[in-house]
C-alpha cells in the first residue's frame, strides 16, 4: 500500500514538473462586435410640434400657406425592431389665403396610426388617419378628411427625442360645402417618452 501511494505521488510530481516546463497552451482571441443597443420606443410619449403647411382649396383656385404649432401625444408598442402605435396631434396658428384674407387657425387635429422601424437611436415611421381643420376671422371655414405621412424620430437621450415629419392631408368635406382642401405639411417635433 505504501509503495502504491509513493508511486502515485512520484507520478503526480513528475507530471506537474513536465507541465510546468512546457510552453503555455495556445489560446485564440476572438473579437466580437458589441451588440447594437436598440432604443426602447414602447410606451406613452408626448411633446411639442410646429411647422409650415401649404395647399389648395378648390374650386377657386385658392392657395394657402399656414404656420402652425401645438402638441402631440401617443402610445407605441414595440415588437423587436417593429414599432406600432397611435398618436393625436393638435395645432393652432395662422393661415394666409391667396387671393383672400388671413385666417386664425383655431384647430388642426390629426388622429393617426403609425408603423415604424427602429434602428439604433432612430425610428423611421409611416402614418395615416383622420384630420379636421377649423379657421375663423374674418370668415368661418372647416374641413375634415384623411392624412398620410412619413417621419423620423431620433432619441437624443433615453427619454428625449427630436424629429420631423411630412404630412399630406385631403379634406373634401367642408363648411361651407362644395370645396376640397388639400395640404402638404412639414413639421418639426420634440418629445419625451414616459
Amino acid at each position: 500500500m505504501k509503495q502504491t501511494l509513493l508511486a502515485a505521488v512520484i507520478v503526480g510530481l513528475a507530471g506537474s514538473a513536465a507541465i510546468a516546463g512546457s510552453p503555455e497552451p495556445y489560446v485564440e482571441h476572438v473579437y466580437m462586435e458589441p451588440p447594437v443597443v436598440e432604443n426602447d420606443w414602447e410606451g406613452f410619449y408626448g411633446g411639442v410640434t410646429g411647422g409650415m403647411q401649404s395647399g389648395d382649396i378648390t374650386p377657386g383656385p385658392f392657395t394657402f400657406d399656414a404656420t402652425t404649432y401645438g402638441g402631440f401625444a401617443g402610445y407605441n408598442f414595440q415588437q423587436g425592431q417593429m414599432v406600432f402605435g397611435a398618436e393625436i396631434a393638435g395645432q393652432i396658428g395662422t393661415l394666409d389665403v391667396n387671393p383672400g384674407p388671413a385666417f386664425d387657425v383655431d384647430m388642426l387635429l390629426d388622429a393617426k396610426v403609425r408603423v415604424g422601424y427602429s434602428f439604433g437611436d432612430a425610428l423611421l415611421f409611416a402614418s395615416g388617419g383622420y384630420s379636421t381643420f377649423g379657421a375663423t376671422t374674418p370668415l368661418t371655414f372647416a374641413a375634415t378628411g384623411w392624412n398620410a405621412g412619413v417621419g423620423l424620430d431620433y432619441a437624443i437621450t433615453e427619454k428625449f427625442f427630436v424629429g420631423g415629419e411630412y404630412v399630406y392631408r385631403n379634406m373634401p368635406t367642408t363648411i361651407p360645402a362644395g370645396f376640397d382642401a388639400t395640404s402638404h405639411g412639414g413639421q418639426l417635433r420634440a418629445g419625451i417618452k414616459f
